[in-house]
């Protein structure tokens, strides 16, 4: 649920209320304690972060590193510029796309099965002026 809303430039509604007395059920906050520490388990240790300008964008990796989800990001102070893009992974010493999508913005949240990776290079097909990743 998370990675097909927040994960694809949108918001998460979880729909909980407050009782009768302005307070979230103790069943209900606990759910959402459990559900935050999992988003947290999963995404607050990335293996690399890399940031830039431009239609080319590469991180160096560990070789042989076990990737199964990759996040982007546009600085969105600049607006959301990315309408097309391409993510490639090198595999055995060779590019290889492993993603196309069409838009980033706030977050895009990738979730692939395990693959090893040197690298990773996204490539910006069209955007609205220079992207800011």
């Amino acid at each position: 649920m998370y990675e097909n809303s927040v994960g694809h430039n949108s918001t998460l509604i979880l729909g909980i209320t407050p009782d009768d007395n302005g307070l979230v059920p103790v069943k209900d906050a606990n759910r959402m304690k459990e559900f935050g520490d999992e988003v947290k388990r999963i995404y607050a240790s990335p293996i690399a972060e890399t940031s830039g300008t431009g239609k080319k964008l590469m991180l160096k990796l560990e070789t042989g590193e076990v990737i199964n989800h990759v996040v982007l990001q546009e600085d969105i102070r600049f607006g959301e510029r990315i309408r097309a893009f391409v993510l490639e992974g090198k595999v055995n010493g060779k590019w290889k796309e492993i993603y196309t999508g069409s838009s980033i913005g706030h977050k895009h949240i990738i979730v692939l099965e395990d693959m090893e990776v040197d690298g990773l290079r996204l490539m910006i097909k069209e955007s609205k002026g220079e992207p800011v990743i």
